[in-house]
């Protein structure tokens, strides 16, 4: 086996501290690229001979391709001690290619960017004579100078969309960048040490900034260029991922004993809701879906006096006053009651056209709209700090 073609690594997703040995680690993921990598390779060294002469490396992290793109790598330049290859036969994905090749770099600064030739290479210089001042670059299409004429129509309206949907969701990870599904950037080796990554799917970015020691972020603007050969590997289960990634980041950034609170209110909720369900639904004989609206109204209110007393409690404190509880309030009640929307469709969906037993239906969609509800209600009823941010705030 060459020297080049690297064993592929096992075990948990986490950079060990070392003392650099060189400027600059590049991560090039790829999956069926064998007509794109020997001419990315060609003119990334012709670029970086010229900036950082015998002080930097190429890491290609291969998904076994079938066109065999990692051979195409290891045939391109025998003689270059600076381009490695892992060939992962086991695991699959973009964003663990990267952590993968990251786990085996040498560099001070690490960075990431497609084996496509969609990625100029113009924005790498830059990033370079940024770095020193700042955590993380980000090459964006929607900074200025930026942009992605050469997307179809789809592929630009699920970008948008992704990007209000991760601004919804993960507001104070994903507005700190203009386009968080980038996968051309740099970073300093050190914000990501010692800390366990869990990335999903096939982009990397949003696992930094959640889990890095990120403060100073800055971008820089690309346009991206026309793919010449191969074919794009987005499609629909890719931003499936997106959304799950971005769900599980919340829930990671939860602070845990207000998650445990959360939960118990919960709780008394769920059974304040099947009371008040079961007396309108047998005594009051109200069809199912009223019956749905009017008990889960109920436990709305219950959920609510108990969580802005005991989960949230100081955080109601620093906002006193009939006026701003009422505000709180509100808020609340309008996001479970858009919840309350979705539980009685969902409900009457699940009993009337799939047949399911009333009260087995009403648990099922119980768990989906309460999935909903910490949410949204986490983020603009309470504005609950993150985990790291009350514990800065007791440092």
């Amino acid at each position: 086996m060459s020297k080049k073609l690297l064993k592929q690594l096992t075990g948990p997703y986490i950079l060990t501290e070392k003392n650099p040995e060189i400027s600059l680690s590049i991560v090039i993921p790829t999956l069926e690229e064998a007509q794109n990598i020997a001419i990315l390779l060609e003119r990334l060294l012709i670029l970086l001979d010229k900036k950082l002469p015998n002080d930097y490396e190429i890491i290609v992290v291969d998904d076994d391709s079938q066109d065999q793109t990692w051979q195409k790598v290891l045939d391109f330049e025998k003689e270059r001690d600076n381009i490695k290859v892992i060939r992962r036969e086991k695991e699959k994905g973009l964003a663990t290619a990267v952590m993968r090749g990251w786990q085996i770099s040498r560099g001070k600064y690490l960075a990431v960017m497609d084996g496509d030739l969609q990625h100029p290479l113009e924005p790498l210089l830059e990033m370079l004579d940024l770095i020193e001042k700042n955590d993380l670059v980000v090459a964006t299409r929607c900074a200025k100078g930026g942009g992605y004429d050469n997307l179809c129509f789809k592929r630009k309206t699920i970008s948008k969309v992704a990007r209000i949907i991760g601004s919804f969701v993960l507001p104070k990870i994903v507005k700190r960048v203009s386009d968080p599904m980038s996968g051309y950037f740099m970073l300093k080796r050190s914000v990501i040490e010692n800390i366990e990554m869990k990335p999903i799917g096939y982009k990397i970015l949003l696992e930094v900034i959640a889990r890095g020691r990120i403060k100073k972020i800055t971008e820089v603007g690309y346009r991206f260029d026309v793919r010449v050969g191969g074919k794009s590997k987005i499609n629909n289960k890719q931003y499936l991922q997106y959304v799950w990634h971005l769900l599980k980041l919340q829930v990671a950034s939860w602070p845990i004993l207000r998650l445990k609170k959360w939960i118990a209110v919960g709780l008394t909720g769920f059974a304040v809701d099947m009371f008040a369900f079961f007396i309108l639904l047998t005594f009051f004989d109200f069809h199912v879906a009223i019956s749905a609206f009017l008990s889960a109204e109920i436990a709305i209110i219950n959920n609510f006096f108990w969580n802005d007393r005991w989960t949230f409690g100081d955080l109601a404190k620093k906002t006193p006053g009939l006026y701003r509880k009422g505000m709180r309030f509100w808020k609340f009640n309008l996001i479970c009651l858009s919840g309350l929307l979705l539980h009685t469709l969902i409900l009457s969906w699940m009993v009337q056209s799939q047949g399911l037993d009333p009260y087995f239906a009403k648990v099922l969609t119980i768990i989906i709209v309460s999935i909903w509800n910490i949410i949204l209600n986490f983020r603009y009823s309470w504005d609950v700090p993150s985990q790291q941010e009350e514990i800065n705030q007791k440092d």
